[in-house]
């Protein structure tokens, strides 16, 4: 159960919110390309916000960009806010990108009991995603991919040598973009649903997200109808769980 209160949640959007604003200037001054992903997305598009129970923020990237701005981050984000991947974090387990916040700590549910040493920081998640042949084959062989890399993960075996040669075997398949082509996620971020037509994306849409102008998916049905193959559309049961990803949240004063 979390110990998180209303305030303390809707603080910590508010801090993700000013993430989102450094994240976008970054990328408008690089002329880098992201666009609202997961929750976040879902959220945009059935509350024009936040769903009222999240306290993190999703963000997708075409891969050159979002290799660009892993170079740059670091550099350019503002004092309080930390470009978190393993190389930056050496207790980092992970192979993922967040940005933190240290306004706050975020103690997940996996991390109750346990000694974490790396930066606890409120988040916001940036998934890289590249383009593959549109053919059984290339998705076939992605989903074998991407499952592997998911064996040899933090979460199982933990090997980031075999983690890392195949991750770079799987982006070795992207063939740029092109309107032909489907859009997965990098080894990066293993899962197999992710699988939408390049064109559902480009060109950009813009929405409105807590009374602000926010990128998203040209064809935003096809693109949550492949994250969320349930039905985005429908509403959530009764019994579902309808609370905040972490625990606990402490706000720093």
């Amino acid at each position: 159960m979390t110990k998180i209160t209303k305030e303390t949640l809707k603080e910590t959007q508010l801090i993700i919110l000013d993430m989102l604003n450094e994240i976008e200037k970054i990328c408008k001054k690089h002329n880098l390309t992201y666009w609202l992903d997961g929750g976040a997305l879902l959220g945009a598009v059935k509350y024009k916000g936040f769903v009222r129970w999240d306290d993190d923020l999703d963000i997708a990237m075409p891969i050159e960009d979002y290799e660009k701005f892993c170079l740059i981050a670091s550099k350019e984000l503002p004092y309080g806010m930390f470009f978190q991947h393993r190389k930056t974090d050496e207790f980092f387990p992970y192979d993922c990108v967040k940005i933190r916040d240290n306004r706050g700590i975020m103690i997940e549910n996996h991390q109750i009991g346990k000694e974490v040493l790396y930066n606890q920081g409120i988040f916001l998640d940036i998934y890289p995603v590249l383009t593959i042949k549109r053919s059984f084959f290339y998705r076939i062989l992605h989903i074998i991919i991407f499952l592997f890399v998911k064996l040899f993960s933090y979460k199982y075996l933990n090997i980031k040598s075999i983690r890392d040669i195949l991750v770079s075997w799987s982006e070795k398949f992207h063939r740029g973009w092109g309107k032909n082509s489907k859009v997965v996620r990098s080894g990066n971020h293993p899962t197999i649903r992710f699988y939408v037509d390049e064109k559902s994306i480009f060109p950009l849409a813009s929405t409105l997200f807590e009374n602000r102008e926010v990128p998203i998916p040209h064809d935003v049905d096809h693109y949550l109808g492949s994250l969320f193959p349930k039905g985005y559309k429908n509403p959530l049961p009764k019994e579902a769980r309808r609370v905040p990803h972490a625990f606990d949240i402490k706000l720093k004063d």
